[in-house]
């Protein structure tokens, strides 16, 4: 527990501007780095006694709707990840956003809303600002969120959620690690950038704010 009462210490110091950005963001690194390791251990050590390993048939149910999800898009009109359009349409980055929340998540988390908001050139690229929101089937961990302080996540990664009275309210002061429990509604903006190519538009990056 001394692991997370030093990332609450520290997001105090750097709240407080008794430390530097650079100093901030390395203890923090350095701090998530060893909370992860501790966190992988213990999940072990839990699966090995409850069995949590065995998933249960609501759980595979739901991994398999979404690995069909992704299959459809995958092999869907827009080729993938390249789209023949004038510009990326919010079909295609919807249907983009599906597969990577079906790949990364393991059936945690479950769109509910998706919609483009804006699309402008920038440079050689192409950008499409958009809004999501997503619930989290079960009670789960939200795996390299968006930072609390400098947002720009990236991935929809999540792990069932083992050790809730030990673990979850300290998950929280983990800027970019959040707990979250079954139905949990999370609203986050998603900007897309895209470059063109002899195949098409090509998705570059992926942010998640």
């Amino acid at each position: 527990m001394a692991l997370y009462g030093g990332l609450k210490q520290l997001e105090s110091d750097y709240s407080a501007g008794t430390i530097s950005k650079s100093e901030y963001t390395k203890r923090k690194k350095s701090l998530q780095a060893q909370i992860v390791q501790y966190e992988s251990r213990m999940d072990r050590d839990m699966a090995q006694i409850n069995g949590y390993h065995n998933v249960t048939e609501n759980a595979s149910t739901t991994v398999n709707t979404y690995a069909n999800v992704q299959a459809n898009h995958q092999n869907s009109r827009s080729g993938g990840q390249f789209s023949s359009e004038k510009i990326p349409s919010e079909n295609f980055c919807r249907n983009l956003l599906l597969s990577k929340i079906a790949n990364e998540s393991n059936g945690l988390f479950r769109v509910v809303s998706f919609s483009k908001t804006n699309g402008y050139l920038e440079s050689s690229y192409y950008i499409v600002d958009s809004s999501l929101s997503f619930i989290a089937t079960s009670n789960c961990t939200w795996i390299n969120a968006p930072d609390r302080n400098f947002g720009g996540g990236d991935s929809f990664k999540a792990s069932p959620y083992v050790n809730q009275s030990a673990n979850h309210q300290m998950l929280n002061f983990a800027t970019d690690r959040r707990a979250m429990v079954a139905s949990q509604r999370v609203n986050v903006n998603v900007k897309f950038t895209f470059r063109q190519t002899e195949r098409g538009w090509q998705l570059v990056s992926l942010s998640i704010n």
